[in-house]
């Protein structure tokens, strides 16, 4: 939550905190859910794959995991959503400019 909305240029304080206290169990719950789902998929990797595919096999399952976490992550924000510093740097290109 904090490192990523950080690296996207959220607010700390305005953005992230609230986004973590509204979201923070759902996405547990979601991350979890993935977790247990995936137990047997890699049970059986471990367990019938041969040695060559099986980084391959949990590598992908991964990337699965990865998105399912990142999906319940940003599922509330919208595509053009505009933050704070987005408009406080608008407002100076166009004070320059003009």
């Amino acid at each position: 939550f904090i490192t990523s909305g950080l690296i996207e240029g959220l607010s700390l304080f305005d953005e992230i905190i609230p986004h973590l206290k509204r979201d923070y169990f759902t996405i547990m719950k979601a991350a979890v859910a993935s977790s247990m789902s995936l137990v047997p998929l890699e049970f059986i990797i471990f367990r019938f794959f041969p040695i060559s595919l099986r980084p391959l096999c949990v590598n992908f399952l991964d990337i699965v995991w990865t998105a399912v976490i990142s999906f319940a992550t940003h599922r509330g924000r919208s595509l053009n959503q505009v933050t704070s510093s987005d408009v406080a740097d608008e407002e100076r290109i166009h004070n320059n400019v003009a």
